[in-house]
């Protein structure tokens, strides 16, 4: 892959990054199909990046991008992610989904007024 290649895919993964916080709060596992590039292409892609970051001096933008690249730790195969959240205990119990939803809906709120004041 080209640097060309991988910026385009580093620029993609900056976009994506903001849902990836909201399916973070739905899903156990999130279902490999929500990425925008196959996991090892993006994989692939921050390494390149991250490595030119390294390269040039700029060592925190480097570490940012590596733990960025953590998160893709939680996603999985789709029918595995999605039997996931069905077994999901938190769904299963009343009160813990009560709380769930909760939850999301304070994200939901938190992500709104971010979104105004920017």
């Amino acid at each position: 892959m080209t640097t060309e290649e991988a910026n385009k895919i580093f620029q993609s993964w900056k976009e994506y990054i903001e849902i990836n916080d909201k399916l973070w709060k739905i899903f156990t596992d999130i279902p490999e199909s929500f990425l925008p590039y196959p996991k090892e292409v993006l994989e692939e892609a921050l390494n390149i990046i991250a490595k030119s970051y390294f390269d040039a001096g700029d060592r925190k933008t480097c570490d940012s991008i590596q733990a960025n690249m953590c998160t893709l730790i939680k996603y999985k195969d789709d029918e595995e992610a999605i039997k996931a959240i069905v077994d999901s205990f938190i769904l299963k119990d009343p009160g813990l989904r009560k709380t769930y939803l909760a939850n999301l809906k304070k994200a939901r709120d938190s992500w709104a007024k971010s979104k105004e004041s920017a």
